[in-house]
Parts: C-alpha cells; structure tokens; sequence
C-alpha cells in the first residue's frame, strides 16, 4: 500500500506496547507470589524452599488469618476491590485482543486475506492458525498468575480451557471468509456479521480474567453479578448467533459442518439451564445485602437516638 509505511511503524509500537504490558503484568504476578511465600515462610520459621502454597492454604486457621493480612494491601480501598487482585493481568488482555481485532478487521476489509495465494506457505491455513494462537496466549497469561500447586488450579484450568475453546471457536467461524471457504456469507452479507462477532469474541475473555481477579484467581468466592453478564453475553452474543450462522448456512447452501456446531449447542444449553438459579441466587444476594443496610442503618439511628438521651 502506498503511501501508508507510517502506519506499519504505529502497528510495531502497538505490538510493542502490548507486549511490554503482559510481561509486566507476569512479572508483577509472579514476584508478588514469590514474595507471598516468604513472607508466610518467615511467619512460620521456615525457608522458602520448603513452602508450597498448597501446604500454606491447607493449615488453618492461623495461616488463613495471615492470608487475609497479606491480602490487606489488595482490598483496602474500595477502589483496590474494585480493580481486583493483578489489574494488569485483564488490562494486558484487553490491549492484545483490541489490537488483534483491529489487524483482524484491517485483514478483512482492505482484503489482504483474500489476496494471499493458498498454495502459499503463509496461506489462509497458516493465518488462521496464527490467530488462533491468541488462545495460547490467553492460556500463558492466565496461568502465569497462579502456582501449579495452588488448590484453585482447577478452577483455573477450567477457565482457562472454556475461553480457549471460544476464541478458536471464532477463529473457524472467521476462517468463512477466507478464500476458498465459502462464497456465499459475502453474498448474504454476513461478512460484516461474522467479523463483528469474532472481535467481539477475542475482547470477551477479558471479562473471564477480571472474574478471576475479583476472586483472587479462586481463593475467594466468585461475584454472582459479573458470572451472570459472562453466561449472557457468551449466549447471546456468541454461542446463539454462532450457532444460528452455522445451522443456516448448512441446511441452506449445504456447507460443511463444524463441530463447534456442537459445542454451540452444548454451551447454549449449559448457560440456559444455569441462568435461572443463578439469576436466583444473584436476587437472593442483593436482598440479603438490602437487608444487612438496613439494619446497620437503624443499629445507627438507635445507638444516635440513646447517646442523645444521655446527654440531655
């Protein structure tokens, strides 16, 4: 393109500001863990080489008060638990999955994709392959923030593994407008559709990590409010429209079926059965929270209205 070697020079500094964030973000992430260790290590006489983070959380109840003092430092001010444990870990994702869904848009609309040659090594195989690998990243980032011997490990390979599968979901479903996949989404002007959700896709996960952050990556209890928004975001602007492109375009242009026509399916009807008692539970929490302001509040005007009285 002429006239545009300026614009390459802003996407190298994006890249490379990206790239600077998430190793701050692991960096910031692991030295804080470290640092966890001994200090706990200290408190209980011993060295750092032979505490575990498993062995700290499994002894109660002295280590768990140590914990909370610790963690004192993340949860003073409203505003610290509001950002959540490790604000760089959401904020490095949210800088790569906007920048990689700006190149996605600039690849499909000034049809730099359409014009790269299949028998080429670097063909529309080998750049669907490459953004997919924002689900490695993804994966890296996330287990960076937690020991491999944490007791949350499975919770947090769990979101780990269900984010991944949505950004490769969206990878295959941005693959359609590739050369050679089919022709017919750019007649039915789906291009746009498709493009839309599959950045949408990749800025979502952010969401998964700030959940993980709000919750110390599992050692605290999950917000009921931001596990409802994922579910109805993930179904109603993900797995449904997915699975309504899919279906249509195989039962009307008899195109080849993916499988994550299936995985559409199977999480639509996870997030469906799951938003009722959830939604519940969420009602439930938000009284319980109206009740405990309401009585703090009348314990207050009392204790007022009787240091009052004893002053008159």
């Amino acid at each position: 393109m002429e006239g545009s070697g300026n614009g390459w020079y802003f996407w190298f500094l994006a890249d490379f500001a990206v790239l600077l964030i998430t190793m701050s973000a692991v960096f910031v992430a692991r030295r804080q863990q470290n640092h966890r260790l001994l200090v706990i290590g200290s408190i209980q006489g011993t060295t750092s080489e032979n505490v575990t983070l498993t062995r700290v959380l499994s002894q109660q109840p002295c280590l768990q008060q140590q914990n909370s003092i610790l963690a004192a430092g993340t949860n003073g001010s409203a505003c610290q638990r509001w950002m959540g444990n490790f604000p760089l870990s959401y904020i490095s994702w949210l800088m790569y999955s906007g920048l990689l869904a700006s190149k996605v848009v600039l690849l499909i609309q000034m049809d730099i994709a359409v014009n790269i040659p299949n028998e080429a090594w670097y063909g529309s195989q080998f750049l669907t392959l490459v953004i997919g690998c924002a689900a490695l990243v993804f994966a890296l980032l996330v287990d960076a923030h937690a020991p491999a011997d944490s007791q949350q490990q499975t919770f947090i390979v769990f979101v780990t593994a269900y984010a991944s599968a949505e950004i490769l979901d969206a990878v295959t479903l941005l693959s359609l407008l590739f050369p050679g996949s089919c022709d017919r989404s750019s007649e039915l002007g789906l291009d746009d559709i498709i493009l839309g959700l599959t950045c949408a896709n990749f800025l979502l996960p952010t969401l998964s990590i700030y959940k993980l952050a709000q919750c110390q990556f599992g050692a605290e209890t999950r917000p009921i409010g931001i596990k409802l928004l994922h579910r109805l975001l993930d179904l109603v602007a993900i797995n449904g429209p997915y699975l309504v492109i899919r279906m249509y375009l195989w039962t009307q242009f008899n195109t080849d079926v993916s499988v994550f026509l299936l995985k559409n399916v199977i999480f639509c009807y996870a997030h469906i059965r799951s938003f009722v008692p959830k939604s519940r539970e969420w009602v439930s929490h938000l009284r319980a929270v109206r009740e405990g302001l309401l009585n703090h509040n009348h314990h207050r005007s009392f204790d007022e209205t009787k240091d009052k009285r004893t002053i008159a």
